[in-house]
């Protein structure tokens, strides 16, 4: 669990990982330079429960980073993530174990959660429900027992076009049962690196996802980017590496789709440029989509970043 200045939620979060029906597990919370009273918080909980091991570190800037210490520290067999302003249901770690010990072919298991406000109130939102994922995903899923389902082995080039789906608090890894036993996020990469993983996760075995809600995603105001082009930028940079790694693994109609949806994000990037009037880039971010999968409108937006300021807007 990586920590920044939360105090106002960090105890909250912690005892919904402590407080679970499944006893056997431990804690890490690395507090990444906190300047409020996070840490105090969490090392007064650690002197009541050794399951709960706190470290403190200068402030990295990226939650990966501390998450990448956290995941050198910890010694089960199984791998889960919670952000400190998150909650888990108290029989979540239950149900996620039950899952993996009782598939030992799955590598990971993930399940929904549902959306609640800054101030816990119910959004009556959910993750993964609310995006249709279950019709979305079915042809490359397979009903199972008691609500489980099983992705199959190529369920990886779902998560890649069409939609993530594992979410940070929402899924659990074995370890031991990946080819190269490596979890630990990229932190090259500003965005995306959670969906990184879960991608090297799914080439490496056949995933389980559970369709029930165990976990509360908390929505904060401030979620929102502050800076639009840093975010899709980033985002382009992510997908056009995973493009590239899955290129030998998709056939031809996958690799155009896969394309396109680069392409999507580009024109984005090239928006963003031209909102805030970098003309050149916003130039750049469309060429690149007219390249890799042009259409009529690539055209007009690239031409609009060559007209003069006093023309753009008609």
């Amino acid at each position: 669990m990586p920590a920044y200045n939360s105090e106002a939620y960090i105890e909250e979060a912690a005892l919904s990982v402590l407080d679970q029906t499944y006893r056997d597990l431990e804690l890490i919370v690395v507090d990444d330079g906190s300047r409020d009273g996070t840490l105090d918080l969490v090392q007064a909980l650690a002197r009541k429960d050794s399951r709960l091991t706190v470290l403190a570190q200068a402030n990295s800037g990226r939650p990966s980073i501390a998450r990448n210490r956290g995941l050198a520290l910890a010694r089960g067999r199984y791998l889960a993530f919670l952000d400190s302003d998150d909650l888990w249901f108290p029989d979540r770690v239950e149900r996620m174990v039950a899952g993996l010990d009782g598939h030992p072919h799955w590598v990971a298991v993930f399940h929904d959660l549902k959306l609640i406000a800054a101030d816990g109130s119910d959004l009556g939102q959910t993750y993964l429900a609310d995006a249709d994922f279950l019709e979305r995903a079915k042809p490359w899923m397979k009903p199972c027992d008691d609500a489980w389902w099983e992705c199959d082995a190529r369920f990886f080039v779902f998560m890649s076009l069409q939609y993530a789906a594992v979410h940070t608090q929402s899924v659990m890894i074995a370890r031991e049962r990946l080819a190269d036993s490596r979890v630990d996020f990229d932190s090259d990469f500003v965005v995306c690196e959670d969906i990184d993983l879960w991608i090297r996760v799914a080439m490496q075995g056949t995933m389980g996802y559970l369709d029930q809600i165990l976990s509360a995603y908390r929505q904060h105001p401030a979620s929102v980017t502050r800076d639009p082009y840093r975010y899709v930028s980033e985002s382009v940079r992510f997908h056009e590496h995973n493009r590239h790694r899955l290129a030998p693994l998709l056939g031809r109609e996958d690799r155009i789709l896969y394309a396109k949806k680069v392409a999507s994000y580009l024109r984005d990037l090239g928006y963003a440029a031209y909102s805030r009037q970098d003309m050149a880039k916003a130039r750049e971010a469309y060429l690149r989509a007219l390249r890799l999968a042009g259409v009529a409108g690539d055209c007009l937006a690239l031409a609009k970043t060559a007209l003069p300021g006093w023309a753009r807007g008609r």
